[in-house]
């Protein structure tokens, strides 16, 4: 048996093409990772200012508490119902009377 041509360990030809495919995966796994993060951020952005809003119209809304409660869940119902699905809140009074603070945490 004479010397092969088909030497596996010595043949360098092909190193470079494994390298750009191997890169190439590890850079689109990299892209794929950003967009998802920037969708995720720019989704929450969008329910905090629903929020927001939501709390803002049930503390303006003159009545009781319970009455205004009831206005900001209506607001973040109306307003969140273009998501589907539609995230929880958990809705807080801290405090009573004119300086009670309507809290809503998105879960």
């Amino acid at each position: 048996m004479g010397k092969s041509s088909f030497n596996i360990v010595g043949n360098k030809s092909g190193n470079v093409m494994v390298m750009f495919g191997l890169i190439g995966l590890v850079l689109l796994g990299g892209v794929g990772a950003a967009v998802d993060f920037g969708t995720q951020s720019a989704r929450k952005s969008k329910y905090q200012d629903i929020l927001d809003s939501a709390v803002l119209s049930g503390v303006a809304h003159d009545g009781t508490q319970s009455a205004r409660l009831t206005k900001a869940k209506t607001a973040w119902e109306v307003k969140a119902s273009e998501f589907n699905p539609v995230p929880n809140v958990v809705w807080e009074w801290q405090g009573s009377g004119k300086t009670a603070i309507l809290k809503g945490v998105i879960q």
